[in-house]
């Protein structure tokens, strides 16, 4: 058999030929390519282990494409590689700015969190960045009725709350916010659940950028999921309205908002903004309006009402044909016995931060496990259990969504989930994500 040829392909060549600009193009040309090297080759090499095949497009992103790739030396063995999509003098900080966060990340390790191999290509004469990474399926090929708009099991709803809680709470315990949580960004390895997507995840230090961002026209998370409190509206000296970015108010308990709209989607089949025409706004329209229902709409207070209606019909229904039934022997599994395990110290403990500690949202949360203990100080019928799982399902909406000043942090949130539902630990312990193969790019 006659060897094959290296070749390079010039991605910098005539316009006519190819054109870096052309997202279609940057498809086309990388679709059955190879990487080795650090250069994008039209043949495989001799067999070298360090050798990538580059296969179909798996999706696109706001600033990033992922293919499915393999080494040539195990065909059967598949990986997504993630690299920057064009304009590469914006997308290209993105994916940077990922590959930093998420080494940061996976040094102490979480299944939640995305096993990363990072290296870089050449683009003609740019230098790329990218990363090999496990391929993960979309939250709606796991849950069907999610791409449906329709509710997913309540039961099922909480314990992906508890786990996307755990990868948060690995997050913040690396002082990071990840400032996009949203069900796009939630993907699935088996049954484990991956929050996705660091392009615009910021560590403490690194808020300011946010403004930088801002002012170059670029949005920072996405806008129907961030909480109201990071945006205001303010008029420039001659009365003109103007979108202003409160990059103080940018911090841990951000990401928790997301959890709770998270939340109440997977139980209804709605988001916040489903029954509103927000997404035909444009940018910074978007934001008035956003504020404008927040302020003088009550879209929040309005979104649970109907999310408690819609609850309710589905599963206090009168009629037995139209009620959908609990699993309650599992609802009185994740229940436990009635002690209540403690891993922060107690509501009366003196910390720091006095607004956290008197806050509604810690409130809530002890008001919420004495409700427990109540509830588990004497044998309870089915009626009773599931009122409770429900209401309970609600009032971790409540403590997610309170206003920044009562909304709790993450780890408070992970101890009230536990101490209300310790069966939730077992879900945890029963979830393993494996290491990247050991197969070294380069040599």
């Amino acid at each position: 058999m006659t060897r094959l040829q290296h070749r390079s392909i010039n991605l910098t060549a005539k316009k006519n030929h190819f054109d870096i600009h052309d997202r279609q193009n940057f498809e086309h040309i990388l679709q059955g390519k190879y990487i080795n090297q650090n250069r994008i080759l039209a043949n495989s090499s001799d067999g070298s282990d360090h050798t990538i095949r580059i296969e179909e497009l798996l999706g696109k992103g706001g600033y990033g494409e992922v293919y499915r790739v393999c080494y040539i030396n195990q065909p059967t063995q598949h990986f997504a590689l993630k690299i920057p999509r064009d304009p590469l003098e914006i997308t290209r900080n993105y994916i940077n700015n990922e590959i930093q966060k998420l080494n940061t990340l996976q040094r102490s390790g979480s299944k939640y969190i995305p096993k990363i191999l990072p290296f870089f290509f050449f683009w003609g004469e740019e230098r790329i960045p990218c990363y090999l990474t496990h391929i993960y399926k979309p939250i709606c090929d796991v849950f069907p009725s999610f791409s449906q708009n329709e509710p997913m099991d309540p039961i099922n709803a909480l314990k992906l709350f508890y786990l996307i809680t755990l990868g948060l709470k690995h997050i913040t315990s690396h002082h990071i916010v990840h400032n996009d949580i949203k069900p796009e960004n939630i993907m699935f390895y088996g049954e484990t659940p991956i929050i996705t997507d660091y392009g615009t995840a910021r560590s403490n230090s690194e808020i300011d950028e946010v403004e930088i961002e801002r002012i170059s026209g670029r949005l920072h998370g996405t806008p129907i999921w961030l909480p109201p409190e990071l945006i205001s509206i303010h008029e420039d000296e001659y009365g003109r309205p103007y979108v202003y970015y409160n990059l103080s108010k940018v911090c841990q308990k951000t990401d928790v908002w997301g959890l709770g709209l998270i939340l109440m989607r997977c139980l209804t089949g709605r988001n916040l903004f489903s029954m509103s025409s927000i997404t035909t706004f444009s940018t910074p329209d978007i934001f008035f309006k956003i504020k404008y229902l927040f302020n003088e709409n009550n879209i929040l207070g309005k979104y649970k009402s109907w999310c408690q209606r819609y609850i309710n019909r589905l599963y206090k229904n009168n009629d037995p044909l139209q009620k959908q039934n609990l699993d309650i022997e599992q609802i009185r599994y994740l229940l436990g016995s009635n002690s209540t395990e403690q891993d922060d110290p107690p509501l009366t403990t003196k910390r720091k931060h006095k607004k956290e500690m008197f806050s509604s949202g810690r409130f809530m949360a002890a008001k919420l496990l004495m409700r427990k203990i109540e509830l588990m100080s004497r044998n309870r019928s089915d009626v009773e259990i599931r009122d409770f799982f429900i209401e309970t399902l609600f009032e971790l909406h409540d403590i997610c969504t309170a206003p920044l000043v009562e909304r709790v942090k993450v780890y408070r949130l992970v101890n009230t989930l536990v101490q209300v539902f310790p069966g939730l630990r077992e879900i945890d312990r029963q979830l393993h994500v494996p290491d990247l193969t050991t197969c070294a790019l380069y040599e």
